[in-house]
């Protein structure tokens, strides 16, 4: 599980160069922090609407996750790409 982990953070972390590859300037610190807060939130949406919908409370379906699974990293490139397209809307591909 250790080893998938890694390999979940190495993906995500490749996702981020290749997403800022695309534009002319380097992603700041703050760039950083608040595209993978963005992720963060939009993964902790997903998964609390899961758990509605798991539960009976008729949520409605859930934006980027198609089934709830155990993952050692909680955000996924998917999370990643949507936060960054939400960001940076002019430069996103």
């Amino acid at each position: 599980m250790l080893g998938k982990g890694i390999y979940d953070l190495q993906a995500l972390l490749q996702v981020f160069w290749d997403l800022f590859a695309g534009i002319k300037r380097p992603p700041s610190p703050r760039d950083t922090i608040h595209l993978f807060a963005l992720a963060g939130s939009l993964r902790e949406y997903d998964r609390s609407e899961a758990n509605l919908k798991l539960n009976g409370k008729g949520a409605r379906a859930r934006i980027l996750q198609p089934e709830v699974a155990a993952e050692p990293y909680p955000i996924s490139p998917q999370h990643l790409g949507e936060a960054f397209r939400q960001l940076f809307p002019q430069e996103a591909p």
